[in-house]
């Protein structure tokens, strides 16, 4: 479910012509992360290796929208 709803979110951020370009690229890149973090999850293939590299990911990405969040889901992924 989380992929098909960041498709779509995705789909209507490229298509709104009302959102700045940088605040879209931070929200598509957001998409982006969460499609690959349930993608891992529901194959059952997100080990910790993984989850390590999601995080330096995530924290050398500078256009992330809801960063601390990410982080929080990442870190309750981990225990």
């Amino acid at each position: 479910l989380a992929v098909y709803e960041s498709k779509a979110f995705g789909k209507f951020l490229r298509r709104n012509e009302k959102i700045t370009e940088s605040r879209a690229r931070g929200y598509l890149a957001l998409c982006s992360f969460i499609r690959k973090l349930a993608k891992l999850k529901v194959s059952g293939q997100l080990t910790a290796n993984k989850l390590l590299k999601l995080r330096k990911k995530l924290e050398n990405e500078r256009l992330f929208v809801a960063k601390p969040w990410l982080q929080e889901k990442l870190a309750q992924l981990e225990r």
